[in-house]
C-alpha cells in the first residue's frame, strides 16, 4: 500500500525555482503562463498490516510529514493515502491581524489544493 506526500511551499514563500521555470517557458514561446510553483512528491510504501486502524495511520502519516518530510516554517504537506487527502497545517502565534490574515489565506489555498 502506498501513500504519497506532496510538499509545496506556502503561498507567501517566494519560489525562485518556479520563477526560473516560468521565465524559461515564456522564453521558449509558451505564452499565457501566469505562475509556476515547484513541489516535491514523496512516495511511502507501507506494509500491509500497518493499515489496520485508519485513524491511527492517518495520524501517523501526518506525524511523519511534520517530523521529517517538510520544513513547517515554509512548506505545507498534502498526504494522499487510500482515497483520503490529509492536510497538515502548522499553527504559529501571530501578533498582528495582517499576519493572521496571511495564515488564513495560505490555509484556505492549501485546503483548496487538497480538494483538487
Amino acid at each position: 500500500m502506498k501513500a504519497t506526500v506532496t510538499v509545496r511551499l506556502k503561498r507567501e514563500v517566494l519560489d525562485p525555482q518556479g520563477d526560473a521555470v516560468k521565465k524559461a517557458l515564456l522564453h521558449l514561446g509558451f505564452e499565457g503562463v501566469k505562475d509556476v510553483r515547484i513541489a516535491k512528491l514523496i512516495e511511502i510504501e507501507l506494509e500491509e498490516g500497518v493499515a489496520g486502524d485508519t485513524a491511527a495511520l492517518q495520524k501517523r502519516l501526518g506525524e511523519m510529514a511534520g517530523a521529517l518530510l517538510v520544513n513547517p516554517v515554509i512548506e505545507m504537506p498534502m498526504i494522499n493515502w487510500n482515497g483520503f487527502k490529509i492536510a497538515r497545517l502548522s499553527v504559529q502565534v501571530y501578533t498582528t491581524q495582517a499576519d493572521l490574515d496571511t495564515f488564513i489565506n495560505a490555509a484556505m489555498t492549501h485546503v483548496a489544493a487538497c480538494q483538487e
